[in-house]
């Protein structure tokens, strides 16, 4: 039987894509835009996004790197290591349009993953740990943090497919 997780969902205004590579370079079926992506662009376009700097960098920052993972990559290879001091790489491959996901294992024996899409980042994590259960305080207040600062449209913990949790982001209007 699969554990039971809890899941956080951010939703974001704005992609991370580079804006000059949104038209020419965007496709419409997705295993074309990926082939497409993976053949074409790494080899012939240099892409940045200040936007994905800028989440990145908070992400791994986040209370004094209490989320910052300890490995990177995309789809089932998430086995580089995660160094705060060199973001470029996942900096270019959220700016090309890839998604990219985190993983952390950390002292308490809670293991995450962190997942960056084009318009979503996506958290998921174990119910159970050594200390039974996550600090669900830090959790709600980390949604509020991610809402507020990344300009989301809402953030949303999960459980069951139930919304225990959301912070929109009229709350943070003034």
């Amino acid at each position: 039987m699969p554990k039971s997780r809890y899941e956080v969902e951010i939703v974001l205004n704005k992609g991370f894509m580079d804006p000059m590579l949104d038209g020419p370079y965007r496709m419409e079926k997705p295993m074309v835009r990926t082939l497409f992506y993976e053949e074409y662009l790494p080899n012939r376009v240099k892409a940045y996004s200040l936007f994905a700097e800028k989440i990145v960098k908070y992400f791994a920052k986040y209370r004094k790197g209490a989320i910052t993972p300890n490995y990177f990559g995309r789809l089932n290879r998430v086995d580089r290591p995660f160094n705060i001091n060199n973001l470029s790489d996942i900096v270019y491959m959220l700016s090309i349009g890839k998604s990219i996901q985190f993983a952390r294992k950390d002292i308490e024996g809670i293991n995450y993953k962190a997942e960056f899409f084009e318009k979503r980042i996506y958290f998921s994590f174990p119910i159970q740990t050594r200390l039974g259960c996550p600090d669900m305080e830090f959790i709600e207040r980390m949604i509020e943090d991610f809402v507020a600062k990344t300009e989301a449209k809402y953030g949303q913990l999960i459980h069951d497919k139930k919304v225990l949790y959301q912070v929109n982001k009229y709350k943070w209007e003034k």
